[in-house]
């Protein structure tokens, strides 16, 4: 398992990015359907369920992580748990995949297949991925100088025209379109579930005084929900309520106007950023089902292509374009989704307390006799 290690910095960078990506595609869209000028209420009720998740993944790798599951209770109950992450992680990529190939066809390609660009994504994000944890945690750390020049050329040449009064009046309506915007989109909640699969260690490329005392987690997940909180509330202010007929918007914000070439549209460096953390997103998912599938005495990068092409078939078979993607997300199956998010976590940290309690209880007996 040692293509499981990742630094504590890269680690956290992972937990920053994961949630910009595919929240920031059709989501702000789909939000403002029922919630208006409040989708960042909505959220910030998602980031809070997110940073709920994120606290027990991060709990579970302390504890050992689900290998310390496997130890302690054997084979039935580690694949009784990963078994259903797993097929929910591929369902994930699979959808995530046909919005990452239909955005990227709005805006940089013309004249090319959604399912041409859709095949080139996956075999890059499994290539990543039999890179392991290592190869995620480099390339994280490299895309992280974008969003400093995402932020200046944006000021620079961004579209944005904030009205603060756009927000107001904050809960016009009530609670009722809120809950139903955040219901509509449980799909699209709790994305951490494939960190379930790494393990962090001390980065040895730091002075020892600075490798534990700089909280990378709690800063960069604490900012990253504040951060997502902030963007929805731009995103208020320059649409009012009039966002859920901008699709993919935040891209329509980000730098440039669209700059017409012979190899297609390039709306610079938002484009750049969201499809580069959308294949890492996507990478991950692929590592972490991978993992499930090597566990049963499989080499892990042919564990990965298996993965990887059942995602393809899913993609260009059954969500081969947005439309078929997004009406299976919204369909019953987002509940069976966020509840196996929610439920393997909690329940593998239950068993790893158990065990881990009545170990130290022995320990105590032991002393005690001594």
């Amino acid at each position: 398992m040692e293509n499981s290690y990742i630094t504590k910095r890269q680690y956290a960078l992972l937990v920053f990015f994961i949630p910009f990506v595919f929240k920031f595609s059709v989501l702000p869209s789909v939000l403002s359907l029922d919630a208006g000028r409040d989708i960042w209420i909505t959220m910030l009720l998602i980031m809070l369920t997110e940073l709920t998740q994120l606290a027990v993944v991060v709990k579970i790798d302390s504890m050992g992580g689900l290998e310390a599951l496997r130890d302690k209770y054997g084979n039935i109950v580690y694949y009784a748990l990963t078994v259903p992450i797993m097929l929910t992680i591929v369902i994930k990529a699979s959808v995530y995949t046909s919005e990452t190939t239909s955005y990227a066809n709005s805006y940089l390609f013309y004249n090319i297949t959604t399912r041409g660009v859709g095949i080139v994504v996956i075999i890059v994000a499994s290539y990543i991925a039999i890179k392991g944890a290592k190869g995620l945690g480099r390339l994280v750390e490299q895309i992280t100088w974008l969003i400093p020049v995402a932020i200046v050329i944006g000021l620079l040449f961004g579209k944005l025209k904030l009205k603060p009064d756009n927000v107001l009046p904050i809960g016009a309506k009530g609670i009722v379109p809120i809950a139903n915007s955040f219901d509509n989109v449980l799909f699209w909640v709790l994305d951490f579930s494939p960190m379930l699969f790494l393990k962090t260690i001390e980065d040895v490329s730091l002075v020892k005084r600075k490798r534990s005392r700089f909280p990378w987690l709690p800063v960069l997940s604490v900012a990253s929900a504040i951060f997502m909180v902030v963007l929805y509330l731009l995103y208020v202010m320059n649409y009012g309520q009039a966002g859920h007929v901008v699709n993919t918007a935040f891209s329509s914000l980000g730098a440039f106007n669209v700059v017409n070439t012979e190899i297609g549209s390039i709306d610079w460096p938002a484009i750049t950023l969201w499809l580069s953390v959308a294949i890492i997103s996507l990478s991950l998912k692929l590592f972490g089902a991978g993992k499930v599938i090597a566990s049963a005495k499989v080499k892990f990068p042919l564990a990965v292509i298996l993965v990887a092409i059942v995602v393809v078939v899913l993609g260009q078979f059954v969500f081969y374009n947005l439309e078929r993607a997004f009406s299976f997300a919204t369909s019953f199956v987002k509940y069976l989704a966020i509840g196996i998010e929610l439920l393997v976590p909690f329940t593998a940290y239950i068993l790893l307390d158990i065990k881990e309690r009545s170990s130290k209880k022995r320990e105590e007996k032991i002393e005690a006799t001594i």
